[in-house]
């Protein structure tokens, strides 16, 4: 459910918040089959012009609740990006911006005939259903398989015709020599 209430120390001194807080397991578990599915974490919110609240989930999941909490929308997005890598808690979709009230860029580790890479699809959703208007790799994965996808980041925007990204690196998290070409130029 869906409820405002007011949380301590979240207000400025020149702004005080109310908070919503929704308990997702409750109305996903409704919604997807089966009902104890693992979703991975939330990596990207957005709040739609309409006022609806619209979550991507790691594991390839989507979300989109009304004001009151209802779901509108839940579509397993791994039906349409059949290539999108998820393991344990290793990849998957990484990040998303809206570029429009039904397109939206989704940054994600995607396994395909090179190997692991990672890409941006843009994804058309509406009425409980995706489909891909464009995919752009960016780069592979290295070392492929062991590399982890836990330092990629996920940060994205877009400005205009832009999308901004912060891109981490695949390196296996003690190989900090690999680690460092996330850095370099």
């Amino acid at each position: 459910s869906v409820r405002d209430q007011k949380i301590e120390g979240l207000g400025t001194y020149l702004h005080d918040y109310k908070v919503r807080s929704t308990d997702l397991e409750k109305i996903v578990s409704k919604a997807i089959s089966p009902p104890d599915e693992d979703l991975g974490r939330i990596t990207s919110v957005d709040i739609s012009r309409n006022g609806s609240f619209r979550i991507f989930f790691s594991y390839g999941y989507f979300l989109e609740l009304d004001k009151t909490g209802q779901a509108l929308q839940v579509i397993n997005l791994k039906s349409t990006m059949k290539r999108l890598y998820v393991k344990d808690n290793d990849g998957g979709i990484r990040g998303g911006v809206w570029l429009s009230d039904n397109d939206v860029a989704l940054y994600h580790t995607d396994n395909n005939e090179q190997g692991l890479s990672v890409a941006i699809t843009t994804l058309r959703i509406a009425n409980n259903k995706s489909s891909i208007v464009d995919q752009k790799q960016l780069a592979k994965l290295f070392p492929y398989p062991e590399g982890e996808t836990n330092a990629l980041g996920g940060g994205m925007t877009a400005q205009g015709d832009d999308i901004y990204l912060a891109l981490g690196t695949g390196a296996a998290g003690s190989d900090w020599k690999e680690s460092l070409n996330a850095q370099s130029d």
